[in-house]
């Protein structure tokens, strides 16, 4: 179900406000965050480690994204139990050494190549 007013939350505030101070014309449309402009297109979730701030329109994606992070994770955790090394699942060594040929060649370059990366 969906609110027709979106909730914005930055954690508790005891004392309530202070003052009475004018409201923007847009107050009940979005929230300023830090550096981030939220507003009724975009999905706030948040746990203990924070808060992440997704527009709505690419949810799909990120979604994917995700379920694609959380394969390779599994895949490597398997492996792993498995009794091969994460080093070794990354090829460390190869990187390394093609690392000392090319400065250029980064260990994201390296992992994106070995589909490793779980970050993106």
């Amino acid at each position: 179900m969906r609110s027709s007013s979106p909730v914005f939350s930055c954690g508790s505030n005891p004392s309530g406000p202070l003052e009475l101070r004018k409201r923007s014309s847009n107050a009940l449309k979005s929230a300023k965050v830090g550096t981030f402009q939220v507003t009724g297109n975009d999905l706030v979730f948040g746990d203990d480690d924070g808060v992440v701030f997704l527009p709505r329109r690419h949810f799909k994606r990120i979604v994917e994204t995700a379920r694609e992070i959380g394969s390779t994770e599994r895949r490597q955790a398997v492996e792993v139990r498995r009794g091969r090394l994460l080093r070794e699942q990354l090829r460390l060594k190869e990187y390394v050494s093609r690392r000392g040929r090319d400065s250029s060649y980064t260990f994201r370059k390296h992992l994106r190549e070995l589909r490793g990366a779980v970050e993106e």
